[in-house]
C-alpha cells in the first residue's frame, strides 16, 4: 500500500472542495498517520523545542506537591487518577510518580498515572500506564486530567478583520504552491468566538473551535475532580489586542521560531496561544468551576520554589552539577518565557471554594511554609532531562543574582 505524502493528501482536499480552513491543514500537518508531525514522534527527542519537565525536575515535584493537596480536599480516594494529556516522552509523569514518594506514603500508593499519547513512551516505569489513544477512553474518573502545552497544538481556524467584517484565511493551491484565500466564515461559530471582542481593523488571528469538544469530552468523563492545564496564552482581551494584530501563530524546527506554516510540512511544530477566556467560559457551561489563574511563575512560587532553590546550596555537588541544576530551576520560572506561562485549574464535583496552595500568596500561611527547608528531598537533574545551562553558558560564568526572578526591582 503505498502511502499519500502530507501534501498529496492536502492537494486531493483542495481539488475536492476547492479550499480547506486552515484547521484541516493544521490536522493533516501535525496528526495525519504516518507523516504528521505528532503522529510521527518528529519532537521526541527534543530537537525542535523543549518543555517545562525537560528543563528541572522541580517542575513536575511541586505539581506532585499541588496533587497531594488535592487528593486530600477530595477525601484521599483510591484510586486517585492522575491522567496526562499529550504526555510525550513521560518524563512529567516520571517526575511526579517518582516525587509522591516524598511526600505521603498513602498518597504514593493511590496514584494511578496514566500517560497518554499518539505515541507515548514505550520505556516502561513502574506506576505509570502508557496508553496510546487520540481520544479519552475513560469513564468515571475520579482524580485529575493534566496537560502542559496540549491546548496550544490544537488546529486552529485563521481570521482577518476586512472592512469592518470578519473573513476566514483558507488554504489554497495555485500552480502547485500552497496558498491564502480569504473568504466568508466556514461556520458562524468563528464570529461567536469574537463577538464579545472589539477586533481591530486589520487584525489577523487565530481561534480555536475545538475547546467546547474537547471540554464535553471531559465534562463526560471526570465523574469528581481537577482539569488542570498548563499553557502560553493570554485572556482574550489581550490576546486580540492590537499588540497582537499579526496573530500568534509561531512554527518551530530545531529551536528555531518561524511563522511559515507551509513550510517543512510534517516536520516543524505549528503552534498558536491559549485563549484562556474561553477556557474558561467553555468550562463553566459544561460544569466546571474556574478554580485558580496564575502564571507558571506565581505558581511555583506558591508551592515553595524558592524554598528548593535555596535548599539546593545545602546539597555536597560538584560546582558544576550545582550550576547545572540552578540553572534549570530558574528556567521554569524565567520571565519572558516559561515563567510567562499560564496555570489554570477547573473542578467539577468537589467544593466550589477550595483554596489551593499554588494560587495562593506567598507568606500566607500554607502548607507548603510548613516545610523545613533542611527535610526538603530536592529532586535533582537526571538522564530524563536536558541540560539548559550546557547550551547557554559553556564555561559556568553565572551570575544567579541577576538571573533571580523574584528580586525586589523597584
Amino acid at each position: 500500500m503505498m502511502i499519500k505524502s502530507i501534501v498529496t493528501q492536502i492537494k486531493e482536499l483542495v481539488e475536492c472542495n476547492g479550499k480547506i480552513t486552515f484547521a484541516e491543514f493544521m490536522n493533516l500537518v501535525l496528526f495525519s498517520s504516518p507523516n504528521g508531525y505528532y503522529y510521527s514522534g518528529q519532537n521526541i527527542q527534543q530537537r525542535d523545542y523543549f518543555t517545562s519537565p525537560l528543563a528541572h525536575p522541580l517542575f513536575g515535584a511541586l505539581i506532585a506537591v499541588q496533587l497531594e493537596q488535592i487528593w486530600e480536599i477530595m477525601d484521599k480516594p483510591n484510586p486517585f487518577y492522575v491522567i496526562e494529556f499529550g504526555a510525550g516522552s513521560g518524563v512529567l509523569g516520571r517526575d511526579i510518580v517518582r516525587y509522591s514518594k516524598s511526600l505521603s506514603v498513602n498518597f504514593a500508593e493511590n496514584i494511578n498515572y496514566v500517560s497518554l499519547d499518539y505515541q507515548p513512551s514505550v520505556i516502561p516505569f513502574s506506576g505509570i500506564d502508557f496508553v496510546k489513544s487520540s481520544g479519552i477512553p475513560f469513564r468515571n474518573v475520579e482524580g485529575c486530567f493534566i496537560s502542559n502545552e496540549l491546548f496550544d497544538s490544537f488546529p486552529v481556524h485563521r481570521f482577518v478583520k476586512d472592512n469592518g467584517k470578519l473573513k476566514e484565511i483558507y488554504v489554497g493551491v495555485e500552480a502547485d504552491n500552497l496558498v491564502e484565500i480569504v473568504d466568508e466564515p466556514s461556520t458562524p461559530m468563528l464570529e461567536m468566538a469574537l463577538s464579545d471582542l472589539e477586533i481591530p481593523e486589520g487584525f489577523r488571528g487565530e481561534v480555536n473551535l475545538a475547546v467546547g469538544g474537547w471540554l464535553d469530552a471531559l465534562s463526560d468523563t471526570l465523574l469528581r475532580g481537577i482539569v488542570f492545564t498548563i499553557d502560553y496564552g493570554y485572556l482574550a482581551p489581550d490576546l486580540y489586542s492590537k499588540e497582537r494584530s499579526r496573530g500568534t501563530l509561531r512554527c518551530y524546527y530545531k529551536h528555531t521560531v518561524g511563522s511559515n506554516p507551509y513550510d517543512l510540512l510534517g516536520l516543524q511544530d505549528i503552534t498558536s496561544h491559549v485563549d484562556f477566556t474561553s477556557l474558561m467560559r467553555s468550562g463553566v457551561d459544561r460544569g466546571f468551576n474556574n478554580v485558580g489563574f496564575t502564571t507558571q511563575k506565581e505558581f511555583l512560587r506558591n508551592l515553595g520554589f524558592q524554598k528548593y532553590f535555596e535548599a539546593l546550596r545545602r546539597i555536597n555537588m560538584r560546582q558544576a552539577e550545582r550550576y547545572n541544576n540552578q540553572f534549570g530551576m530558574l528556567e521554569l520560572v524565567k520571565e519572558g518565557h516559561m515563567g510567562d506561562f499560564k496555570v489554570l485549574i477547573q473542578s467539577k464535583g468537589i467544593p466550589q471554594d477550595i483554596k489551593l496552595i499554588g494560587f495562593e500568596e506567598s507568606g500566607k500561611k500554607g502548607k507548603n511554609l510548613t516545610y523545613n527547608a533542611n527535610d526538603l528531598d530536592i529532586p535533582l537533574i537526571s538522564e530524563d532531562h536536558l541540560s539548559v545551562i550546557s547550551g547557554r553558558y559553556p564555561h559556568l560564568t553565572v551570575d544567579f543574582e541577576e538571573l533571580w526572578p523574584f528580586k525586589d526591582r523597584s
